[in-house]
């Protein structure tokens, strides 16, 4: 248990780090879907953070526990 709460933690400041900044994600939404976009990471709450897609200018909101698993990705540019 206390290692979950750890990497909670540790996700919660890397995403600290990386707010305002302009990041490239990978997601995987499941079934062999997975999309690439540019992003900057706008806000953090408790349990999600949001990102701002650079082209079409929409927000999606991810929890930290996807950085965990992998299912969100930050990519060198």
């Amino acid at each position: 248990m206390k290692a979950n709460a750890r990497d909670l933690f540790m996700a919660k400041k890397r995403i600290e780090l990386l707010q305002g900044q302009e990041v490239h994600l990978k997601v995987n939404k499941g079934r062999n879907k997975i999309v690439e976009y540019n992003g900057r990471v706008v806000d953090m709450y408790d349990g999600i953070f949001t990102v701002c897609a650079l082209n079409d200018g929409k927000i999606y909101s991810y929890p930290y526990s996807d950085l965990i698993t992998k299912n969100v990705k930050f990519l060198k540019k």
